[in-house]
């Protein structure tokens, strides 16, 4: 009938996704200002989430300079390799090289929809931030590709690792790890 309740899901994000199926691995985002929007309740009723977090991004809709800024925020990231960064101001000189500073804020909205979709990353100091919670000075750069993280086995780490690679047991009967050493 219902979905199971993901791992770790409380409070209203348990509830939506329970009741209405939807997949709690990542927020949705404004389709406006890209910012992320948390989960509440009432998107039950309704069965999914809606697409802008507010009245004011509902009437301020996409306009060609908003497809302008995100062509020009993309055609830097790719102009920049092995993960050079790039200041969101240079997009926005690019597309209005007299009243740039005007149009800071609708780029970093651009950079936030890019960012949403996987193709930008936002940081500060060096270090990924959250372009939904990021204030001051930002850096920005393409994403990574996502790479597949093997899984390290099990065992004993630090100075003792060798011992498990060399097939000991750990049985202290044995003599593995764990057991006593005789003073002789």
């Amino acid at each position: 009938m219902f979905p199971p309740i993901p791992r770790g899901a409380t409070g209203a994000a348990a509830a939506l996704g329970y009741a209405a199926g939807m997949d709690l691995s990542a927020e949705p985002t404004c389709a406006r200002c890209g910012r992320r929007m948390e989960a509440r309740a009432a998107w039950t009723r309704r069965g999914a989430a809606p697409k802008y977090c507010s009245e004011a991004c509902r009437a301020a809709r996409l306009d060609a300079t908003d497809a302008a800024l995100e062509s020009a925020l993309r055609a830097l990231a790719a102009a920049r390799t092995g993960g050079a960064t790039f200041c969101p101001s240079e997009a926005a000189r690019a597309v209005d090289p007299v009243g740039w500073e005007g149009r800071m804020e609708q780029t970093r909205q651009a950079a936030r929809r890019l960012i949403a979709r996987g193709e930008l990353e936002m940081l500060q100091r060096g270090a990924v931030v959250d372009p939904s919670t990021a204030r001051g000075p930002v850096r920005l750069r393409a994403a990574a590709p996502a790479v597949e993280v093997a899984q390290v086995p099990r065992g004993r780490r630090g100075r003792h690792a060798d011992r498990d690679a060399a097939g000991s047991s750990g049985d202290p009967a044995a003599g593995g790890p764990g057991a006593r050493r005789r003073r002789g």
